[in-house]
């Protein structure tokens, strides 16, 4: 089945040291060459054509594409050059795994982005039974939540039941101070990695974020922990979701 979207975060695309060194009509023609690598469903996320192909295609020349991969953005190799190979190391519960070799050396052209690979990859490991599924599957067991390195243990994720404040004593054996929702919250790799294999299907990411955030800003919810509360929410919207099913 067709792919509808692909998961885009604006804090990556905004802070990635790489796209900053691309002018405003370069990261234009990279939006462009990410969708057809989208849409290349027998090789998620990469292109086998000439560069100049992929040129004609988004409308730009030759020479701005290799702007791109000067850049380090785009990532290949035209005909009659070598691919360098790009692997990709799983991190798991504060630990790295071993690493795996997405794109092997390889002779062009062959042109892909990172970032879709590496997606591609980890929805096939994991299994996820969204609507890009390759076959139907039962929902996923929630996997053990592994610990983010930004707060407490999963012990103390909020709920709906901690909106009341806490006493003085649950601060204390919690750790930290209660804040309102910040400004700014970011949902790192490793944390939509471990929502997906919880089973929140991935175009759900930031719409259910996004629910998320304007719901506790609404009501002034004040948390010790925002992101442990964004897991609660997640686990929560897993379930509801299985109750309507049912």
């Amino acid at each position: 089945m067709s792919r509808p979207s692909f998961q885009f975060y604006p804090g990556d695309w905004q802070r990635n040291a790489k796209l900053r060194r691309c002018s405003h009509a370069e990261r234009g023609i990279w939006i462009d060459v990410l969708c057809l690598m989208h849409d290349n469903e027998d090789e998620y996320g990469m292109l086998r054509w000439p560069l100049r192909d992929i040129a004609k295609a988004v409308g730009c020349r030759p020479a701005e594409l290799l702007k791109l991969r000067e850049k380090g953005v785009l990532k290949g190799a035209d005909p009659g050059e070598r691919c360098e190979p790009y692997s990709f190391t799983p991190r798991h519960a504060g630990r790295d795994g071993e690493p795996e070799v997405l794109i092997p050396a390889q002779d062009g052209p062959v042109w892909y982005s990172s970032r879709l690979v590496r997606d591609e990859h980890v929805r096939k490991k994991r299994g996820i039974g969204t609507r890009f599924g390759d076959e139907p599957k039962t929902a996923p067991k929630p996997s053990p939540m592994p610990p983010f390195g930004d707060g407490p243990s999963s012990a103390s994720a909020s709920s709906s039941a901690d909106d009341a404040p806490p006493t003085a004593s649950r601060k204390r054996a919690r750790g930290g101070q209660e804040t309102n929702c910040p400004a700014q919250f970011d949902v790192s790799d490793e944390m939509a990695s471990w929502a997906v294999s919880l089973g929140v299907a991935v175009e759900a990411l930031q719409p259910q974020t996004e629910k998320f955030l304007d719901h506790h800003r609404a009501k002034g919810t004040r948390f010790i922990d925002w992101k442990a509360a964004w897991r609660t929410w997640m686990r929560n919207t897993v379930e509801f979701g299985q109750r309507r099913a049912a």
